[in-house]
């Protein structure tokens, strides 16, 4: 797989991420002038938990086991606010 693909791959995750918790990607992209999208996805861009990740999107659960593995599990609940 190439950088690009790779890269791809994690922002789809990210974006599922985000729209799973109901958060406006427009608004976020506004908070701090866009400081904290561009860290969700530079943290997204190296985790080491894409298949964690991907595998708890696919199942359609509740829980909260993503807190366990996401790196930006704490920016995500301070999204979920706006």
């Amino acid at each position: 797989m190439t950088l690009f693909a790779a890269l791809d791959r994690r922002s789809g995750l990210l974006h599922r991420m985000m729209e799973r918790f109901g958060i406006d990607i427009e608004k976020a992209a506004r908070v701090a002038l866009g400081t904290q999208l561009s860290n969700a996805a530079r943290s997204c861009a190296f985790c080491r938990y894409t298949r964690e990740c991907r595998q708890w999107l696919d199942s359609d659960t509740d829980d909260d086991r993503w807190r366990g593995f996401c790196p930006n599990a704490q920016r995500f609940e301070r999204l979920r606010q706006l």
